[in-house]
């Protein structure tokens, strides 16, 4: 078994390699859905609470309030804010294999001291890649028992990458860099019983906080001489966990690759589904069948996270299977997270809709595969087979995820976005405040 040290040396070395320029595209990437997802997420009236019970009174409801003024609140605080906001709809990226949204810990933590310090964008990037990397390379080993122990891997794997970055952004020492790795591992937690609660996006806040704060005491001259993350007795092996890290066998960049946007505002266990479900419900339409049953064959690890039947909130939608596909049928929109907050669970068509639908949780399917079958009236069965798994070409990924922040932001907030997008290609050495000075008036 390699130890810590040994794997942090084998990651700075991956992340300063000749692949540093397609990794730079994946990271703009993750950027810029973390900026689209945060400023979906301050939109939310229960985020304002949030922000009122933090104590940050200067925060008057704009973007460029948690992304400049860097003397109003501390590092941690920010982290807090905006790791929360950038999870707040559920629509952020995510790791299959990691079954994490590391990008929205991650990502928030270096934002947090980048503007503290108003650093550049390009340590902030590859301090970013560093940290993912270093928490992906556990996560996809042990995401999936660690759900089934009832907790949160995001929380957790997304809580000891932060402070890797941030470690890594601060220049600490790689001795400095375990002290913080400890220090997370012994705060880290997240329940998965919070799913479908507001409880949820506080996990990604609370994860990114703590980073940044390990990241500091670790700087402090805080230090332990044990492993308290994969050492005997650290948080891996009291949990029953693997203490092992998987490389992924590529010569250009790491896990990252991995890394999908979604396309529906809602858990990522119900995407394959709500993919098969559009698909039907079009050959249907097309012609002119009506459907009277709907059977969904999901991964059975789905059955422990979006298994709810009848949701009565946004919240609780959000990790239904049966209540996006039933928004689907039923002509509203999932991949817009505004609708789904406004969603009316008293429509007819809707309720109509929740009871055309069964769900099998099947093992032979994993978290990103989906199987359906439907019967129509005058028509035929419409069968059809969704598997979401594996990498998107960079520019698939970059055209995607700008057709959907069009789609759901607005073209003012996408005019100012590919504004900043270009810059960060053209100028990789721009810092983060003039970056924001271009997206000043966005809400």
């Amino acid at each position: 078994m390699r130890n810590n040290t040994t794997i942090l040396t084998n990651i700075l070395n991956k992340v300063d390699s000749e692949s540093r320029p397609y990794q730079l595209q994946l990271e703009i990437n993750c950027f810029i859905d973390w900026l689209t997802n945060v400023a979906l997420g301050i939109s939310n009236k229960n985020y304002k609470k949030i922000v009122a019970a933090s104590g940050f009174d200067k925060y008057n409801g704009q973007l460029t309030d948690l992304l400049s003024d860097s003397h109003l609140c501390t590092p941690a605080l920010r982290a807090l804010l905006l790791g929360t906001a950038a999870h707040f709809e559920d629509f952020d990226d995510v790791n299959i294999p990691a079954q994490s949204h590391l990008t929205a810990v991650i990502m928030s933590a270096v934002m947090a001291v980048g503007v503290k310090h108003d650093l550049e964008f390009a340590p902030c990037f590859s301090a970013f890649s560093v940290g993912y990397e270093y928490a992906a390379q556990f996560a996809v080993v042990n995401a999936n028992n660690v759900s089934g122990l009832g907790y949160h891997p995001t929380s957790i794997f997304g809580g000891i990458g932060a402070a890797v970055a941030t470690s890594q952004l601060m220049n600490l020492s790689p001795k400095e860099i375990l002290s913080a790795i400890s220090l997370a591992a012994t705060r880290v937690s997240g329940l998965r019983a919070a799913f479908g609660t507001m409880i949820k996006p506080l996990h990604v806040g609370w994860a990114a906080r703590i980073g940044v704060e390990s990241a500091l005491l670790a700087r402090s001259g805080i230090e332990t001489n044990h492993d308290l993350w994969c050492g005997q007795g650290g948080k891996l092996m009291t949990l029953g966990l693997s203490p092992t890290a998987k490389i992924l066998d590529r010569k250009q960049v790491g896990w990252i690759s991995q890394n999908t946007f979604k396309i529906y505002a809602s858990c990522f266990g119900t995407q394959a589904a709500a993919v098969c479900a559009e698909a039907a419900k079009e050959r249907a339409e097309d012609h002119g069948w009506n459907i009277l049953h709907m059977c969904l064959n999901v991964g059975a690890d789905n059955e422990r996270i979006c298994s709810i039947e009848d949701p009565k909130t946004a919240e609780e939608l959000k990790f239904s299977i049966k209540g996006i596909v039933a928004m689907i049928i039923s002509g509203h929109n999932p991949k817009n997270p505004l609708l789904i907050t406004q969603h009316n669970f008293n429509d007819m068509s809707y309720r109509k809709s929740l009871k055309l639908i069964s769900i099998n949780y099947d093992k032979s399917l994993n978290f990103a595969q989906a199987r359906l079958q439907a019967t129509t009236k005058k028509g035929g069965a419409i069968n059809i087979i969704e598997d979401l798994r594996g990498e998107q070409k960079q520019e698939v990924q970059r055209k995607n995820l700008i057709k959907r922040i069009q789609s759901v932001i607005g073209d003012q907030f996408m005019y100012e976005v590919s504004d900043l997008l270009a810059s960060l290609e053209d100028e990789s050495r721009m810092t983060i405040r003039d970056g924001i000075d271009k997206i000043r008036d966005i809400r």
